[in-house]
C-alpha cells in the first residue's frame, strides 16, 4: 500500500489529491485487518474515483452560485423601455432593435455565459 502513488492528474488537482489520501488511509486500515482491496494494478480506479469526486465538487460549487443569482425584471423593463425610447427618437426601427437588444442580452444571463465569467475569475 505504501508504494501507491497517484497520477499526476490527481496530485495536481488539491481536491482530488485529499480524497486520494483519505482513500488510501481506508485503504491501509482494511489491508491491517487481513482485507487487501487494492493492488498496485488497481491504481487507475481509485485514481479516476478521485479525479470524478473533484470535478463533482467544482460543479456543485458552480450550481451553488447559479442558485444564489437573482434577476430583477423591472431592471430589464426599464433597460427596454429606455431602447425603446431611442429607437423612436432616431427613427429605427424600435421592435427590431429591442429584439437584437433581447438576444443580447439573454446571451449574457444564459448559465453558459455565467459559467464563463465565473471561470475567467478564478
Amino acid at each position: 500500500m505504501d508504494k501507491l502513488k497517484p497520477p499526476s492528474f490527481v496530485k495536481n488537482d488539491v481536491i482530488a489529491f485529499s480524497h486520494w489520501k483519505q482513500c488510501m488511509k481506508d485503504y491501509k486500515a482494511a489491508a491491517e485487518q487481513n482485507i487487501e482491496l487494492l493492488t498496485s494494478s488497481d491504481v487507475g480506479l481509485p485514481a479516476m474515483y478521485c479525479r470524478t469526486y473533484s470535478e463533482y465538487e467544482k460543479l456543485l460549487n458552480q450550481y451553488q452560485k447559479l442558485e444564489k443569482i437573482a434577476i430583477n425584471l423591472d431592471v430589464f423593463e426599464e433597460y427596454f423601455e429606455g431602447i425603446y425610447e431611442k429607437a423612436a427618437a432616431n427613427d429605427e426601427d424600435a421592435k427590431m432593435f429591442g429584439i437584437k437588444a433581447q438576444l443580447y442580452l439573454s446571451q449574457l444571463a444564459s448559465t453558459e455565459g455565467i459559467l464563463k465569467i465565473g471561470d475567467s475569475h478564478q
